[in-house]
């Protein structure tokens, strides 16, 4: 695994609610020293965890909880924005938030998203945990 990397909303919220092998492999990831995260990561965890609460009517106080205790590197999306928004006609503007992050650190990004992973080759080395 690398030193440094780009974790995305998909591989936190994988960590944080799948119980399975896949959720293994992402938690895995996030525990691992290197970690950078752009702020907006935390709605957009918190938004899926949410959606995950009204579906299985399962508090997720618990996974909220742990989203906020991890040590991560955030960044402040002024460091990375130009990039972001150059990267608009390619994927959503979350997602290029991701994209910019790992472009701007010169580290690999990490998702479960498959359309984020092959449009973001281009730009960045791109990790699947679990593969």
């Amino acid at each position: 695994m690398p030193a440094s990397i780009v974790i995305d909303a998909s591989v936190v919220v994988d960590g944080l609610i799948n119980h399975t092998s896949a959720g293994d492999h992402a938690r895995e990831l996030m525990g691992q020293p290197g970690i950078y995260v752009p702020d907006l990561l935390y709605s957009e965890v918190s938004s899926a965890l949410r959606r995950h609460e009204v579906l299985t009517r399962r508090s997720l106080d618990s996974e909220f909880g742990t989203l906020l205790r991890v040590p991560w590197d955030r960044v402040p999306f002024s460091v990375f924005s130009p990039l972001t928004w150059a990267l608009r006609h390619e994927v959503s503007l979350n997602d290029a938030a991701y994209v910019a992050l790992a472009m701007a650190l010169g580290v690999p990004l990490a998702t479960k998203d498959r359309k984020l992973a092959r449009a973001s080759t281009r730009y960045c080395e791109v990790v699947i945990p679990g593969e």
